[in-house]
């Protein structure tokens, strides 16, 4: 950005190296002759007759049948009229003939027997401006001649308000000056487009929308003096009709006005800053455009309605524009260029309109369009200033946001670590807890000394997936009666561990103190007592077990079986023989029915199994599919024959190669013995 300031600079300054060649030069062309005096022809040296339109073919017209009357016969009206000229002229060098007040000319001179045509000089003629704000439409002969001839004229006029006069000026001296005007002109309108392009450029590549207003209202004033200076006009007055070059000039007003207004509201951000001053000028917008249209019919209708309508509310939209300027002067910094530019315009307008009038000074009478090409110089400034005013309040508030966010980081990061060292500690608090508990719950869980001593050869391959685990294991003595069990509790963690508690109690209670012994009886009486624990809640619960429930007697070598859920797999011989188990939990269930007591007459070596559905249930392998009960029955046949510690390791190992990165999604526990 800093290049393209800079950049911007240079071009500003071109612009005004331009103005003050402009200057030298115009002061150049007038440091000579600063008048051209004019010489009037003599009443008796005309001749007039009144036409009623203009003849196409003059030349055919001059004939002896027109009724020629004394100039001073010719009657001032206000109406549109056509004037023939008989002049005696007598000259001895090229001469400008001026007649004044007039806007078309046609002249032929007599030289002989023949009726030379002369050409009109355009260089003069109306809205050219030569003496500023004196229409001239004029002809230049340029043959000299030491004898006295006649010339014939046509002559168009708007009115004749006062009495018309034709005047000559010496052709150098005109020339003379004329020449300092034209390339004062020309530097003026080159300016003007210098400055469209380096801003069109400027807006293509900053993307910044208020170069867009600024561009329309350069093309504006450019079009709208390209019209009404000499050299321009001289070329297009002929080309295009009247009626054109009106609604082209009320193109370039509407143009600079509306851009002007539009420019005001995006230079100053009034969408932003000023709510009402925004809504004020849209509604200017539209009332401006509203009244070029209806110039702009009118001038189509024939009707031409005064000029003094399109510079009154110019004046009064220039002049209320400086009121939100104004205000904003201090707030907005970039409006004081603003303002300083609708100064230097106001300027130019006043002596172009007080002052040139009466003088012949090139640089006063170009005035306005002097404060013009100012006024752009100073507004590509503003907005230059304005784009970097804007970059630094985006730096600013960047920086500011920064501080921000490192203030509410460095917060954020003290309130985490006050936070982290909270969460550690009840983490703590709860894996003291867990521990706690996993000692308590290992207190119901029956030692290996005492699965020894009762079971006599067996393993118990025991992985919890938490600290605390809803799988149990469970063993009582009663008389010569081994009762042993593995039970899978709903959930896992905690709130299978209570429920792991509630049941091994409920167990231990019915062999105990209820004095059961049939595995089914049992099973159906500990559904009564959890169902009987669980209603004394005001939520349902539907929590409960699966589990192998065995009872063994060695006088008679006779096990007795029930499950919920869960079977047991007695193999023998290399066989294995699935007793199922009720397809029933104890807890609350639908379709209740006593449980299925299992009698079977056991022979030594062989081996018993128990397993909750963890360890079918886990994923891992090759495809993450679940290790199921096929493969895990297959491997109790291939490792039976082992004894019960290495089945264990073969179990333990098999399972954590099945898993591998999978994570482990159930208690599992194992229980296997071998009778005796």
């Amino acid at each position: 950005m800093k290049v393209f300031y800079y950049t911007s600079g240079r071009c500003a300054a071109m612009v005004v190296i331009m103005l003050l060649a402009a200057f030298l030069a115009a002061c150049s062309g007038n440091s000579g002759k600063r008048t051209v005096k004019a010489e009037q022809i003599d009443d008796d040296a005309i001749e007039v007759s009144v036409v009623n339109e203009w003849q196409n073919n003059f030349l055919h017209f001059i004939d002896d049948s027109i009724q020629w009357k004394p100039f001073t016969s010719v009657k001032l009206v206000d109406k549109p009229v056509v004037v023939v000229y008989k002049l005696k002229l007598n000259y001895t060098s090229s001469k400008i003939i001026d007649f004044e007040g007039a806007n078309k000319v046609e002249l032929f001179e007599q030289k002989g027997i023949q009726l030379v045509k002369h050409r009109n000089a355009g260089i003069l003629a109306e809205d050219q401006r030569l003496f500023m704000y004196q229409m001239r439409a004029c002809v230049i002969i340029e043959t000299a001649t030491q004898q006295s001839n006649y010339a014939y004229a046509q002559v168009s006029y708007t009115s004749l308000k006062q009495k018309p006069r034709v005047l000559m000026y010496s052709t150098p001296g005109v020339y003379h000056r004329l020449n300092a005007k034209i390339l004062m002109d020309g530097f003026l309108l080159g300016a003007l487009l210098v400055i469209l392009i380096i801003n069109f450029i400027f807006w293509l590549s900053t993307k910044d929308k208020t170069y867009r207003p600024y561009i329309f209202y350069v093309l504006g004033f450019a079009l709208f003096f390209a019209i009404r200076e000499t050299f321009i006009f001289e070329t297009i007055s002929h080309l295009l009709s009247p009626l054109i070059l009106e609604l082209v000039m009320i193109l370039a007003s509407v143009i600079i006005i509306t851009s002007y207004l539009w420019f005001v509201r995006s230079y100053l951000k009034l969408g932003i800053r000023e709510g009402v001053w925004n809504i004020i000028i849209s509604i200017l917008i539209a009332a401006s455009v509203f009244l070029f249209v209806i110039l702009g019919v009118l001038h189509c209708l024939g009707t031409e309605p005064s000029t003094l309508i399109v510079a009154l509310w110019a004046v009064f939209i220039f002049t209320l524009m400086n009121v939100p300027v104004w205000r904003q002067r201090n707030a907005y910094k970039p409006a004081r260029l603003l303002l300083l530019s609708n100064v230097i315009l106001s300027i130019g307008a006043l002596i172009n309109v007080l002052i040139g009038i009466d003088t012949h000074s090139i640089l006063i009478n170009n005035a306005l369009e002097i404060a013009v090409v100012g006024q752009m110089i100073l507004f590509s400034k503003g907005i230059g200033e304005r784009l970097s005013l804007e970059i630094q309040e985006k730096e600013q508030a960047q920086e500011k946001a920064l501080k921000l966010l490192e203030q509410k980081v460095t917060e954020r990061t003290v309130e985490l670590v006050a936070q982290k060292e909270l969460v550690e500690k009840k983490n703590k608090a709860i894996l003291d807890s867990l521990n706690y508990a996993r000692h308590i719950q290992a207190g119901i869980l029956p030692s290996s000394a005492l699965l020894d001593e009762l079971l006599g050869e067996n393993f118990v391959l025991y992985k919890p997936k938490s600290i605390v685990a809803g799988d149990f294991y469970w063993l009582e003595q009663v008389g010569d009666k081994v009762f042993f069990a593995v039970a899978d509790c709903t959930g896992h963690g905690v709130p299978g561990a209570l429920v792991s508690v509630m049941c091994s109690n409920i167990l231990t209670r019915l062999v105990k103190e209820f004095k059961l012994s049939q595995p089914a009886e049992i099973l159906d009486n500990a559904v009564v007592l959890l169902e009987n624990y669980f209603e004394k809640s005001d939520h349902e619960v539907k929590d409960g077990m699966d589990l192998a429930l065995c009872c063994y007697q060695s006088s008679t070598g006779i096990l007795e079986y029930a499950g919920a859920n869960n079977p047991l797999y007695l193999v023998r011989s290399n066989t294995l023989e699935e007793y199922k188990a009720d397809r029933q939990p104890i807890g609350k269930y639908r379709k209740r029915k006593t449980f299925t007591n299992h009698s079977i007459q056991l022979q030594k070596a062989d081996c018993l199994y128990m397993s909750s559905d963890g360890y079918a249930d886990q994923f891992g392998g090759p495809d993450g599919a679940k290790f199921r009960y096929n493969r895990f029955k297959e491997l109790l046949i291939n490792s039976h024959n082992l004894k019960m510690i290495e089945q264990k390791g073969i179990l333990d190992k098999t399972i954590e190669d099945w898993k591998a990165g999978c994570e482990q999604i159930d208690d599992i526990c194992v229980m296997g013995l071998r009778i005796k």
